[in-house]
C-alpha cells in the first residue's frame, strides 16, 4: 500500500498543470541541476538512509516545479500485472523518474533518447532494489529479481522495445 501511495502522490503532482506563467518559479540552477543529480545517485546507493524521504520530497518537486526539468515515469518497464507493481517497495518505482533526470541532466545532447533515458531510469531503480535488499532481505520480489537476471545477461535493451510502448511518448 505504502508503494500504491507515494507513487500516486509523485504522479498527481508530475501530472498537475503547472501554474500560470507569471506565478511558474524560472529554470532549475545550475546548483539545483547538480543536487539533482548527486541526490539521484545518493538515492541509488543508499536508498533507505535517514535523509532519503527530504531527498525524495526535494527531488520530486524539483521535478514538478521546474518548467525545464520533466521525465515521465513509466512503472510498465517494471513489467508484471499492475497488482504486482502495486506490491513494490515506492523507493524502487519513484527511482526511474529520479535516475531518468539524472541521465538527461548528465546527458543534455540526448534529451530525445527516450529509450536511453527509460533505460537509465531502469537501471538506477534496479542498484537502488539490491541496495534495498542488502538492508532489508525481506523485501524480496521475484518481478525484480528477474530483471536483475535480465541486467545480468545484457538483456533489458531488447526487453524494453516491446515494453516501452506503454510508456510516455516523449521524455523532454
Amino acid at each position: 500500500m505504502r508503494t500504491a501511495t507515494f507513487v500516486g502522490i509523485a504522479l498527481l503532482l508530475l501530472a498537475s498543470p503547472r501554474p500560470a506563467a507569471g506565478a511558474q518559479r524560472g529554470p532549475a540552477t545550475a546548483r539545483e541541476r547538480a543536487r539533482a543529480v548527486s541526490t539521484a545517485h545518493e538515492l541509488e546507493a543508499d536508498p533507505l538512509s535517514e535523509h532519503a524521504r527530504g531527498d525524495r520530497r526535494w527531488l520530486t518537486f524539483l521535478l514538478v516545479e521546474a518548467p525545464d526539468l520533466h521525465v515521465d515515469l513509466c512503472p510498465e518497464l517494471l513489467g508484471g500485472t499492475p497488482a504486482e507493481r502495486k506490491r513494490l517497495p515506492s523507493e524502487v518505482v519513484v527511482q526511474m523518474m529520479y535516475s531518468g533526470a539524472a541521465f538527461l541532466l548528465e546527458h543534455p545532447a540526448q534529451a530525445k533518447a527516450r529509450e536511453e533515458v527509460y533505460l537509465a531510469g531502469l537501471l538506477g531503480a534496479l542498484r537502488t532494489y539490491e541496495a534495498m535488499l542488502a538492508k532489508q532481505p525481506w523485501i524480496r520480489s521475484a518481478l525484480l529479481d528477474g530483471l536483475l537476471r535480465e541486467r545480468e545477461a545484457g538483456e533489458l535493451p531488447a526487453r524494453m522495445a516491446g515494453a516501452m510502448a506503454a510508456c510516455p511518448e516523449r521524455p523532454r
